[in-house]
């Protein structure tokens, strides 16, 4: 039996000898640092996403194109639905409200000046996804931040939601299901704040 490395422990426990009945090998405690091929990794949880991602330029690092409201993260389209407001797409690059790489996609809804407001005013990005399975689940992720300046006495004058429908020709105004996200509370323009995660997961999913 050849001797094993300091550290580290015999692949697959020690030879036996052969006496009259077989004796099962001992494994003696795996060493930081080192695997044991004789005793299987526990399975990961079940509610884990293990799959690829399928979301491209989900974190905008791979560019933006113009629009004629500003830039779009390439790979994304996006959509406004009016509503008494100036709208704003840029390639944000600002440390203080980055999550990491060197863009982020801001989204700016500006009513100052303008009179009167209306209500529901929506602007977003969307993406189509393809090779989904039917009747698989899929998980959502992603972090994001809420920032704002005028009526901060109103907590809920922004809101974030994701939403999602099926089939080949899907559109993101077909969508039914939107869903808050919660992404804390709603910060002062300047301020950076701690940047939230949020994740959802729905079964069929070909989403916008």
């Amino acid at each position: 039996m050849q001797p094993v490395p300091p550290g580290c422990v015999e692949p697959c426990g020690p030879t036996p000898v052969h006496p009259v009945q077989p004796i099962a090998p001992v494994y003696p405690p795996v060493q930081p640092g080192c695997v044991d091929p004789c005793r299987p990794l526990p399975p990961p949880p079940s509610d884990l996403c293990l799959g690829p991602n399928l979301v491209y330029n989900g974190d905008f690092e791979a560019g933006f194109y113009p629009v004629s409201v500003g830039h779009v993260g390439t790979g994304w389209g996006y959509f406004i639905t009016g509503g008494g407001a100036n709208y704003g797409f840029y390639d944000d690059q600002w440390p203080r409200v980055r999550a990491d790489g060197h863009s982020s996609q801001l989204i700016e809804i500006n009513t100052k000046n303008i009179y009167p407001l209306e209500n529901d005013r929506y602007a977003g990005i969307f993406q189509y996804l393809r090779g989904l399975v039917p009747g698989a689940t899929y998980e959502f992720s992603m972090k994001g931040l809420l920032r704002g300046a005028g009526n901060e006495d109103d907590p809920y004058r922004f809101a974030a939601q994701v939403g999602y429908s099926a089939g080949y020709q899907a559109n993101w105004s077909a969508v039914s299901n939107w869903t808050e996200m919660n992404l804390g509370p709603i910060l002062s323009a300047p301020s950076r704040g701690r940047w939230a995660s949020t994740s959802s997961s729905s079964r069929r999913r070909r989403a916008t």
